[in-house]
Parts: C-alpha cells; structure tokens; sequence
C-alpha cells in the first residue's frame, strides 16, 4: 500500500513523459514478477520485498487517469476521472473477492501464478492495440515537472491520505483471504 500510494507520483510523472502505453505495459509486467515469487518466499524478509514490489500496481491509476485524460482534453478532465476510477474500482474489487474463493478451490500458489500469467497477456494485449492519444504538445522536461513536486507539498499529503483511506478498503478484504487461506490449506 505504501509503495503504491507514494509511486504514484513518479508513475504519473512518467506517464507525462513517455505516455501511458509504454508505461502501462511495463507496470503490468513488473507487477507479474511478485506474483510467480510469492509461492516460493522462504522468509519473512523475502515476504516484505515481495509485498513491496507488488505496491507497484496500485500506481496504475496514476498512469491510467494520465493515458485518458489527453483522449478527453482539459476541459473534459473531470469526466474522463469520473469514468476511469468506478470501473478500475469495480475490477479490484471483483479481483479481491473472487481471489479468496479460488485460492480455497485451487490453492492460492495456483491464484498467484495465474495472475502472473494474466498481467504478462495483458501487457502483450496492451501493447498490440492501446494507442496513446495524439497530441501537438512537446513533452516536458523532468526537471520542470519535478519542480512541481517541491512547490506544491499537498502532493506528497494526498498520496498519505490516499494510503490512509484505500489501506482500509484492503484491511477489511484481509479476513476474508485469512478464512480461504485457511481452508485451502487444510
């Protein structure tokens, strides 16, 4: 969750940089990596990398609010978000609550490799037929946008509130993975 909170000015930034296919496709296969490395952790230390690594993908709205945003321009910004996040809500959701009962079926070394195995078909899928938006706009510098994140510190203060409030939408899912965990390992 922290991971995820806070890269997502960096992804954001990248998104400005290098558009949202580039930068989608290599979030979704970084996000495969933790996946095929969960069912071998041997430690706890190992856990928390893993875990670490896998808050990559909750950047992804950052990336996905900036690959839609150019289709709509800026005076329809507010409408573009307001399409973007129900529906990456309604997939996390659906994600997480469907995890739980094919980890009891299948086991959950099974739910995690086939993630994997999804995220690496997707990024392929997106790469082949997602399209940047055109645009006439030279890209900025790195340096100006970062300058961005010194002026304006209510950045580095919403990304802890988003941490804070998304955190308890994943605590309360916690219980329901512990009881399928549970039975899948029976």
């Amino acid at each position: 969750m922290l991971l995820g909170s806070l890269a997502r000015i960096p992804m954001g930034l990248l998104t400005d940089r290098w558009k949202g296919r580039a930068v989608f496709s290599g979030l979704l296969l970084i996000s495969a990596i933790p996946p095929l490395l969960a069912p071998v952790v041997s430690s706890y230390s190992m856990l928390l990398v893993v875990g670490f690594v896998l808050g990559m993908a909750g950047s992804s709205f950052a990336v996905g609010f900036g690959f839609v945003s150019p289709w709509f321009g800026r005076e329809r910004t507010g409408h573009d978000l307001g399409r973007l996040w129900p529906r990456q809500r309604r997939a996390i959701r659906g994600g997480v609550s469907r995890a739980g009962s094919l980890a009891a079926r299948f086991g959950w070394e099974t739910v995690f490799r086939s993630v994997a195995v999804l995220l690496v078909v997707w990024a392929a899928v997106f790469v082949l037929f997602a399209r940047n938006a055109p645009t006439t706009a030279p890209s900025r510098k790195l340096g100006a946008m970062l300058a961005l994140l010194r002026r304006e510190r209510l950045a580095w203060v919403l990304s802890a509130f988003y941490f804070l409030t998304f955190g308890g939408f994943v605590a309360s899912s916690r219980s329901t993975f512990r009881r399928c965990f549970a039975r899948s390992s029976n």
